[in-house]
């Protein structure tokens, strides 16, 4: 294929290789790269690939000499390090990630580097070592053997007898007629317990149901493609019949006629396609969903297992038994600690016990409570109970008065109904082998009645137990969030940093923390934040029995009781976590406290062994709060780190019992990797990789749409929202992190300038920013420091400790010339005066003299902002 030959030394050609029953083309290239080889050479041939990618999209095989021996690929294939090649090397890296390749040539030659390269998107392949050569061995290139193969999963077939009713066609107008001519007040009213009243609702609403001779659907995946048309249908079971008859009577007639339909069939399949394509394209404004399912589907998200699955003991191909070694796995993380009398012992939930206030059973509203059934989002399917959204919203109206009169008596007898208690848990993928149970997590889906009458006592909880929450706390907390908790722990440490001291940090693991709550412990500490009376009693009677059963493909396993923890999936169980571990702060004497639910981390700066002896008698006391909490450490997963860039670091050890805690460089925290120079070149490294992969999913996927809006939507969603999470911490300040960076968006650019024809008139990155109304990386990171520093200053930020450490000018006299608002707290090193703080505070001065930042609204701040950082 000479179209896609370089100036460089590669010769490009296709293969077809028998796969299956098909016969797939490999794009195969051989290169040599001279060296000394430079970053314009590189450049030239990467770039000649790009547009190969661009243009075919196959599946793809380089060969050859690179003579790139500084890169360490066995750091590169490893999902889980963020090692930065040095120089340009970069470059075939992001191109590597972009494009979904994997390097496969692991033999070192004499020298104990790897110059030969087998790159390739085909995922069963592999090279090995060749035990006989067709020349002389040259001991610097060994001989390798490649062999290229495709793989082809098989997956858990779905229950084909389960079926279940089509609500989205069922008659909503004659539904609402019958409901509303049930008589709910005289029904319900004189019945005293309301497990029967539920009974008789759900009876009642099934009933109406059937009378409609409700359209039924079976379960699982449709036989065809969304995007098959009715015609291409007809046409391919034409064709598959043609066939039958000609293998069996090999009739020349049938023969053409196969022919003749093949043809047909192919056209058909494209006009459908690109019809489909462009129909989704049309609708992404008034009808999104159907686009993000497109999405959802290109990227695999719908959630399939393999036919055969193991828990390390049993391999079966059965459903039944699958979803039983879910529910047993799964049902293995819950406490069977047996319920005794607990009363606090700490002197703060003492206090706590003797001066909260209490709070007062909440009164259900028909307004609010209507509202809350329309808001309903109607993509959700059914819990447990089998009533999804859209049959909620639709017949909202009529049935508010049954459910007003339904949560009333369960909240004023204390009794939560145990239909309600019952929950449908899927099993969602994490990581590792895929026919492992123990690779998967459990996602709980509840019943949509049981979620709204959550919805309407939540807002009464919150409000009440956010008066003692700590600060420390910033998860599922109001106006706080990972930013905060991020944003307060990083100018902690820089700020020590700066003054050149060391910061012990100890990074904690609770075993499944939410699904080990014990809750006569919980329940305890409720009372004592002045919950107490029949809103306590319900609360009891909201975790107490709780079951579950795994659904898998339409399988579902028996029921298995919850002995413990909060309801996953649930609204009141994150408020309910947070009031269980609030007392942990008041714990940890001697260090300071950052918890996101319960992510945990404390720190404390050392000086001298006295420092370490007091951060490890926080240790202690938080083993001690543990065992007497009914929680337990994990201590594998528990990490301890040193920040400083002092040459000589203060030696230090931490102790889990008689377990050391491992000493680490560089951690994971709350989605941003932090190093102990606080340099954040890992994380840079670690979204650059991440953002390419996502970047290359997303020029494979687009190419049938034509608009470029439709593009730049995806790219948002998907690639820069990788680049920005958090942004206000780890924002680079050095002119390398930010270029490699920005070659992210520049090389989204560059498909878009090539797609639609402009690549030549548009040259420059700022031509091309302009020309599609886009922002450069850089302007767009500090937009957001100024939000963020707007949101803090105007209160849209709950956290005190961030807000501490600003400070404003307040001068005696009415000053001649402007001043600037915030004054920028000194700082000795370059580390400290790019910090959070110092950086927020240069930037509002900078443009101070144009807006009041505690006057003028957003949107005028926003658009102030934005003209000028």
């Amino acid at each position: 294929m000479v179209q896609w030959e370089s100036q460089c030394e590669d010769l490009w050609v296709i293969i077809e290789v028998p796969f299956m029953k098909y016969i797939r083309q490999i794009a195969l290239c051989a290169v040599y790269l001279p060296p000394p080889v430079t970053r314009s050479t590189l450049d030239i041939f990467l770039d000649s690939c790009n547009l190969m990618f661009e243009r075919t999209g196959l599946h793809t095989c380089i060969i050859g000499d690179f003579n790139l021996s500084n890169i360490k690929w066995n750091l590169i294939n490893d999902s889980a390090n963020n090692y930065a090649p040095p120089g340009f090397n970069n470059l075939l890296v992001d191109f590597i990630h972009t494009h979904k390749l994997v390097q496969l040539n692991d033999i070192v030659n004499v020298s104990g580097r790897i110059l030969d390269l087998v790159l390739t998107n085909l995922p069963s392949s592999n090279v090995t070592a060749a035990l006989s050569s067709l020349t002389a061995i040259d001991v610097l290139h060994p001989p390798i053997e490649i062999l290229l193969r495709g793989s082809k999963e098989t997956w858990l077939p779905y229950n084909s007898h389960n079926t279940r009713i089509n609500f989205f066609k069922l008659d909503y107008v004659k539904i609402c007629h019958e409901l509303d001519n049930v008589d709910w007040d005289m029904l319900l009213r004189k019945i005293i317990d309301v497990n029967d009243m539920l009974r008789i609702f759900y009876d009642t609403i099934w009933n109406v149901i059937q009378l409609q001779g409700p359209p039924k659907s079976t379960c699982g995946k449709k036989k065809y493609p969304p995007w098959f048309s009715r015609q291409l249908v007809r046409a391919l079971k034409a064709k598959e019949k043609i066939r039958c008859r000609y293998k069996i009577y090999k009739n020349p007639m049938d023969e053409l006629e196969l022919r003749l339909l093949g043809k047909r069939c192919s056209k058909l399949a494209t006009d459908s396609y690109n019809s489909y394509i462009k129909g989704i394209e049309d609708e992404i404004t008034k009808n999104p969903n159907r686009f993000w399912a497109y999405i959802k589907d290109k990227r695999g998200g719908y959630s399939s297992f393999p036919a055969t699955m193991t828990n390390g003991i049993v391999v079966t191909s059965d459903g039944l038994q699958i979803c039983e070694m879910f529910a047993s796995h799964f049902s293995s993380a819950f406490s069977n600690l047996k319920a005794t009398h607990y009363e606090p012992v700490s002197d703060y939930l003492l206090n706590m016990k003797n001066n909260s206030l209490p709070l007062t059973t909440p009164v259900i509203d028909h307004a609010t409570l209507f509202n809350k059934l329309k808001a309903l989002d109607v993509r959700k399917g059914a819990g447990p109970d089998g009533i999804p959204p859209i049959f909620i919203t639709k017949c909202a109206s009529s049935l508010v008065c049954p459910l007003v009169i339904i949560f009333t008596k369960s909240l004023s007898s204390g009794v939560f109904p145990d239909s309600w208690k019952k929950a449908k848990v899927v099993p969602i993928y994490k990581n590792d082998e895929k026919d492992h149970c123990n690779n998967y997590r459990p996602i709980s889906i509840l019943s949509t009645f049981a979620k709204i009458f959550e919805s309407l006592i939540c807002p009464h909880l919150q409000s009440h137990l956010k008066l003692y929450l700590s600060d420390s706390q910033h998860g599922f907390v109001g106006s706080r969030s990972t930013s905060t908790n991020l944003a307060t722990f990083t100018e902690m440490l820089t700020n020590a940093i700066d003054r050149g001291k060391q910061v012990d940090v100890i990074y904690t693991d609770f075993s499944k923390a939410f699904d080990r709550v014990p809750h006569h412990i919980l329940l305890a500490k409720l009372s004592a934040y002045g919950i107490t009376g029949t809103l306590h009693t319900w609360l009891k009677s909201y975790l107490e029995r709780r079951f579950f059963f795994v659904a898998v493909n339409g399988f579902r396993s028996p029921i298995y009781e919850i002995t413990s923890g909060v309801p996953q999936g649930s609204h009141v169980g994150p408020i309910m976590f947070n009031a269980f571990a609030n007392d942990i702060p008041h714990c940890l004497k001697f260090s300071e406290c950052f918890m996101y639910a319960d992510d945990l981390k404390f720190s404390r700066v050392i000086e001298s062994d006295e420092d370490i002896d007091l951060l490890q008698s926080d240790v202690d006391s938080l083993v001690q709060w543990c065992s007497e909490n009914g929680m337990e450490l994990n201590v594998k997963k528990c990490y301890h780190v040193k920040f400083t860039r002092k040459k000589i670091m203060t030696a230090s050890i931490y102790h889990v019992g008689s377990d050391v805690i491992q000493e680490v460089s560089q951690v994971r925290d709350l989605g941003v990797n932090f190093d102990s120079q606080l340099t954040f070149v890992p994380h840079v490294e670690s979204i650059i990789k991440k953002a390419s992969k996502m970047l290359g999913f997303v020029i494979r996927n687009i190419t049938g749409f034509r608009r470029s809006s439709t593009k730049i939507l995806l790219y948002n969603s998907i690639v820069r929202s990788v680049l920005e999470y958090c942004s206000t911490i780890w924002r680079p300040h050095y002119a390398t992190h930010n270029l490699r960076l920005e070659r992210i968006q520049k090389r989204f650019l560059w498909h878009l300038a090539f797609a639609n024809g402009i690549s030549k008139r548009k040259r420059s990155y700022d031509a091309r920013l302009a020309h599609f109304k886009m922002v450069s990386l850089e302007k767009r990171r500090r937009i957001a420091d100024s939000i963020f520093l707007f949101k803090i200053l105007r209160g849209k930020i709950d956290c005190p400790q961030l807000l501490s450490n600003f400070m404003f000018r307040a001068p005696a006299r009415f000053p001649r010339a402007p001043i600037t608002p915030l004054y920028p707290p000194p700082r000795r090193t370059v580390l400290g005066m790019n910090s959070i703080v110092p950086r927020l505070c240069k930037l509002l001065n900078s443009y101070s003299d144009l807006v009041d930042v505690q006057f003028d609204s957003f949107g005028k701040f926003h658009r102030i902002a934005s003209n000028n950082v």
